[in-house]
């Protein structure tokens, strides 16, 4: 199943889900890879990031089918970034979320390329330059570190690919954290992120300060390393009219209050259209403590309040939701989310479901959110 927003945007953002009707694990994610490439073919798609979640040791098999059904499109694009994140139910595959771009838009389109490997791609569309960086630490050794140094290493690698693009790190508006055993070193993470981007400028004391929204949740890489980074780095085209402005929730205190580098969402608009990138949310009041402890429901609903307020700031709503992920604790509260989720006027066809721990022991959900939308509310 696949689900995708369009407007006069330069981003398409595509969610696809397996069949659930689907008889084997196998016969699910051919059918869905063929999908997608059939959807990015009709309508001419570039494709710029690609995250597959599903279970580690389905991996292997898995993205054969991928490069089977992409074909020339495998070839020419960004490797996807695959998160162990198996689904509620069974095995295999939970979704898979893409961000593409409309080939007609592109006045420059090429790969950034590192040490050999395609890293990511970049763009120069009608709104402005875009820069997307796929599991930037994926050159680095995977032999162990230390996890808190291990982070420090994939960010800097990162850092190292955008300033041979020109770019800095300055520019990045999301990035997209995944930590395998989070509960064991997310404080040793959240040292090494803030410690880097006072270094680097971005965390610079200013009240609303461009700091990156983000996602910062477990999840484990098939090759090993304990840190995932995906990133977008956007900038202006000379001349051309783009507000990027980090956007303030209502109901919570700023992350960066109680030592996590992230804004709650960060949205970005051009005179033909806008669009927000929610970080990833979770059962957390307006002083930072997480609230409804051992009530998945109340969490649940807390939650997407929270992303219910926050994009009601910038006139939009759950309802336009086009990209999100669903993190669940606990595979069992999968029916309770998705009655929640339907009362709250969330489109399902839209959120990929997973399972996984959150940043803290006692939170049970969480969840990020994307949407492009046309010009002016």
């Amino acid at each position: 199943m696949i689900f995708a927003s369009y407007s006069s945007f330069d981003l398409v953002l595509i969610t696809a889900v397996p069949d659930s009707k689907s008889i084997s694990r196998e016969e699910s994610a051919r059918a869905l890879f063929n999908d997608i490439a059939a959807f990015m073919r009709a309508r001419n798609l570039v494709l710029l990031q690609e995250r597959i979640f599903g279970s580690a040791d389905t991996a292997l098999e898995a993205l054969e089918m991928r490069a089977s059904a992409y074909g020339e499109l495998s070839r020419v694009s960004p490797s996807p970034t695959w998160i162990e994140g198996a689904p509620a139910q069974g095995q295999g595959i939970a979704g898979v979320h893409l961000i593409a771009a409309p080939r007609l838009n592109c006045s420059l389109d090429q790969a950034v390329r590192h040490a050999g490997r395609c890293a990511g791609r970049r763009i120069t569309g009608r709104d402005a330059e875009y820069l997307f960086l796929s599991d930037a630490g994926a050159g680095l050794p995977v032999a162990p570190r230390g996890r808190g140094q291990t982070a420090r290493d994939t960010m800097a690698l990162a850092d190292e690919i955008l300033r041979d693009e020109g770019w800095e790190f300055s520019d990045v508006k999301r990035t997209w954290f995944y930590l395998e055993n989070i509960l064991d070193w997310y404080s040793d993470f959240n040292r090494a992120r803030n410690a880097l981007f006072t270094q680097w400028g971005i965390m610079n004391g200013k009240a609303l300060a461009e700091i990156p929204a983000s996602t910062g949740i477990w999840g484990r890489n098939p090759k090993g390393h304990c840190c995932t980074l995906d990133l977008l780095a956007i900038r202006k085209i000379p001349g051309r009219p783009l507000e990027v402005k980090r956007m303030v929730n209502p109901m919570q205190n700023e992350a960066t209050e109680y030592g996590s580098a992230f804004s709650r969402a960060i949205s970005i608009r051009s005179p033909e259209s806008r669009s927000i990138f929610v970080s990833g949310a979770a059962s957390i009041d307006e002083h930072g403590e997480s609230v409804h402890e051992g009530d998945f429901e109340a969490q649940a609903r807390r939650t997407l309040l929270n992303i219910q307020v926050l994009l009601e700031t910038e006139h939009a709503a759950l309802s336009q939701i086009h990209q999100g992920t669903a993190f669940l604790k606990r595979a069992e509260d999968l029916a309770a989310f998705s009655r929640i989720a339907t009362s709250m006027g969330l489109d399902f066809r839209s959120i990929v479901v997973t399972i996984a721990d959150v940043c803290r022991d006692e939170l049970l959900f969480e969840m990020d959110a994307a949407l492009v939308l046309p010009g002016e509310a």
